[in-house]
């Protein structure tokens, strides 16, 4: 089993490389690094970078579900009305336009 993550980890860092010295020898070059960030070669390390992005996933999925939580209880109806109250709901359209 060692031997075959061994041989899978070479396979991907050769071709990690053969990709890379293409992509130096294009218009743009590409540096290795770049190449090796884009195809996430090191995946199983830590990084600043993709646990900063990470962070803010994580955050931006907590503010979503804490607005939706808290806008539950938000009056489906008009502010500061009670339609039931005021029988609003029960107007027919003619009287609405006066």
């Amino acid at each position: 089993m060692a031997d075959a993550m061994a041989s899978s980890e070479a396979l991907c860092v050769a071709a990690v490389l053969i990709i890379a010295a293409w992509l130096e020898r294009s218009e743009l070059p590409l540096g290795r690094e770049v190449v090796r960030h884009m195809l996430d070669v090191d995946g199983h390390t830590w990084s600043v970078h993709r646990a900063k992005a990470n962070w803010f996933r994580i955050m931006g999925l907590y503010v979503f579900l804490f607005g939706i939580w808290y806008n539950r209880f938000q009056p489906r109806g008009p502010a500061g009305i009670d339609t039931q109250l005021s029988q609003a709901d029960t107007v027919e359209p003619d009287n609405l336009e006066e």
